[in-house]
């Protein structure tokens, strides 16, 4: 654990008054059925957001920033990465800044000491698909060990593979 100060606690109230300014954004939900103006709007609740953290001293995260929208944290994630329906290339690109801004801003805060270690680490995981390294797939090379009929059989594994993505 770190020895670095903890910055003070934000008190009930200020709390409150976060959630009570984030449903006021939320006045009228973001949908799809918005078309073409979904992103501008989206881009308008993220400034408006952003300035609200900046306001009560709080992190940004997908799942306040969802709130601030009128709709969940999955459905925003699932705009990100491309929903089928939605197809918006711009909006992609706009989300997937979003990510990258508040994947930074829970670095920042982690490393200053702003948040508890393991909820920094648990937010990571859960928001930005962090991964410890037991977690993360192996690679499975050709190691000394394998007999030549080993060697041979990873290297047609490999190949079957490779046309697959080839493919897709």
């Amino acid at each position: 654990m770190s020895n670095k100060p903890q910055q003070p606690k934000k008190s009930r109230t200020e709390i409150l008054e976060f959630h009570k300014a984030l449903e006021e954004l939320a006045v009228s939900p973001i949908s799809k059925d918005m078309g073409e103006h979904i992103l501008e709007e989206i881009q308008t609740r993220w400034n408006n957001y952003y300035d609200l953290c900046e306001q009560y001293d709080i992190t940004p995260k997908w799942t306040s920033f969802a709130v601030a929208c009128g709709t969940d944290r999955k459905t925003l994630q699932s705009w990100k990465n491309g929903d089928a329906e939605l197809m918006n290339i711009d909006l992609q690109k706009f989300l997937s800044k979003v990510d990258a801004i508040l994947e930074s801003c829970g670095v920042e805060t982690a490393l200053s000491g702003g948040e508890k270690e393991v909820f920094s680490i648990f937010n990571m995981k859960n928001q930005h698909g962090w991964k410890n390294e037991d977690q993360a797939p192996q690679q499975q090379f050709i190691s000394v060990q394998m007999t030549p009929e080993q060697i041979f059989d990873k290297m047609d594994a490999l190949k079957t593979l490779r046309i697959s993505k080839e493919k897709d």
